[in-house]
Parts: C-alpha cells; sequence; structure tokens
C-alpha cells in the first residue's frame, strides 16, 4: 500500500498552483499517494464553493488529509498564513506520531542564497523564529531543505522500504518452509511410532493367543489336572518363556 502524502503550501496564486501540481505529479510519480488541498473542489473552488460554513470546512478537510497522512511536504512562504498554521498543527501531531516524516522547503527565491548584510534591517530574507523552531522540530533538526533533495530522500526511502519489506516476505516465506518441512517430519516420525506401537500389540496379542493355545493343548491333550505337578511344571516353563519372548519385543 502506498504512503499517502499531505502536500502543504501557498495556493491562491496562479504560480503556486502550479507548482503545487508539479510537486504533486512528481511524487506521485515516485509511487505516492498525495493529497493536495487545492484538488479538494469542495472548499478550495474559490469561484464556485459553497461559502455556507467555508471555514469550518476547509479546516476540517485539510485536517483531516494532514491527519491521515505518513508524511508531510510543506512549503514554507511567510504568507501563505494557513500552511504556516497547519506546522503548528503538525508539531502537535508529530509528538503524539513521532513516526510522522515532515519535510519543509522554501520557495522564495531570496530563502538560502547566504546574503547575510551588516545590517540586519537589510535582510532580504528572515523567518521569526518562533516559527523556524517549530519547523526544527517537526523535521528532526533538518531544517528547510530544498525540494529536489526531499525528492532524492523519499525516493531512497520508498526504495529502502520496499527493500524491507521484499526481503521480509523473502523471510516469512522461508520460515514457512521450514515450518512445513519440520511438521513433514515430525508427521513422519509420529507414524512410525505409532506403526511400531500398532505392530509390537499385534505381535503381543499373537504371543498371548499362542500361549494360550498351547496351555490349552497341554490341558487337552495330556489330561493333566491343574492340581497336578506335572501341570504345574509345564505352566511355570510356558510363563517363563511367555515373559522372555515378551521381553524381546519391547
Amino acid at each position: 500500500m502506498a504512503k499517502q502524502i499531505y502536500l502543504g503550501g501557498g495556493m491562491l496564486g496562479l504560480g503556486d498552483q502550479m507548482l503545487r501540481e508539479w510537486e504533486r505529479d512528481d511524487l506521485k510519480r515516485l509511487g505516492f499517494d498525495v493529497y493536495v488541498p487545492q484538488d479538494d473542489k469542495s472548499i478550495n473552488d474559490k469561484t464556485n464553493a459553497d461559502q455556507q460554513g467555508l471555514a469550518e470546512r476547509i479546516v476540517a478537510n485539510d485536517t483531516a488529509g494532514i491527519e491521515s497522512a505518513d508524511i508531510i511536504v510543506a512549503d514554507y512562504l511567510t504568507h501563505a498564513q494557513g500552511s504556516i498554521c497547519e506546522l503548528g498543527y503538525i508539531q502537535k501531531l508529530k509528538r503524539d506520531k513521532p513516526e510522522l516524516e515532515v519535510y519543509v522547503h522554501c520557495t522564495d527565491v531570496r530563502q538560502g542564497t547566504g546574503h547575510i548584510p551588516t545590517e540586519q534591517d537589510r535582510a532580504e530574507f528572515s523567518i521569526n523564529q518562533y516559527v523556524y523552531g517549530v519547523i526544527l522540530e517537526v523535521t528532526e533538526g533538518r531544517g528547510i531543505q530544498d525540494f529536489e533533495e526531499i525528492r532524492q530522500e523519499l525516493d531512497t526511502s520508498r526504495a529502502l522500504n520496499e527493500y524491507k519489506a521484499r526481503k521480509l516476505r523473502e523471510q516469512k516465506n522461508a520460515d514457512k518452509d521450514k515450518l512445513r518441512e519440520l511438521l513433514r517430519a515430525q508427521q513422519d516420525r509420529l507414524n512410525s511410532v505409532y506403526e511400531t506401537s500398532a505392530k509390537a500389540q499385534y505381535e503381543a496379542e499373537l504371543w498371548q493367543k499362542r500361549f494360550e493355545a498351547a496351555e490349552q493343548y497341554i490341558k487337552d491333550r495330556l489330561e493333566i489336572t491343574p492340581a497336578s505337578i506335572p501341570y504345574d511344571n509345564v505352566r511355570i516353563m510356558l510363563k517363563s518363556i511367555k515373559t522372555q519372548d515378551l521381553h524381546e519385543l519391547d
């Protein structure tokens, strides 16, 4: 089952919308399912969307998209107030769901240029430090990356997960084959024991019948009474032979 990505970021300008579409398609090519808020026309068709309770529906739909995601990819832009607000909720969600993967990039061309002015007021780009602290926390210290770096990490992670899943399936199949072999060997041993036991039981019953027949023969043919000494001697001799022969059957 493909992992679900929530793709956050600005979507009110035509350029932002085109960029979100390109990112969505690129991530889908990697094999992910992607939820992009702008694709939900029930709340983001700004021309035709029902305005009744629109704010509540936007919160409900986008929050559901965030909560159902395995991975968050967000474009941080200072003017994208909705996306910044989502980062705060993602921070709480990440604390409750540590396995959630979060990546943040920034398509503001002024970010990451390395230009550090001597006068602070001349800084061409800056991030509110509370917001940056949240970004550092949810990304586990990676901070702001570029989209291509994020894409490569996701592709590597997906390939690694597929490899692990394949190896796990192979190991499970090998374990099943080994278990079936052990069960077959155990059943063969049990069948051998049952067969040997049945054979021993049959031979014991056969010897019992033979000795009983011999005793009856002595009694009938030789006309020895139970009270006679010869009968008793013969009986003792037969009992000794019987015990010895039955012992040899063990």
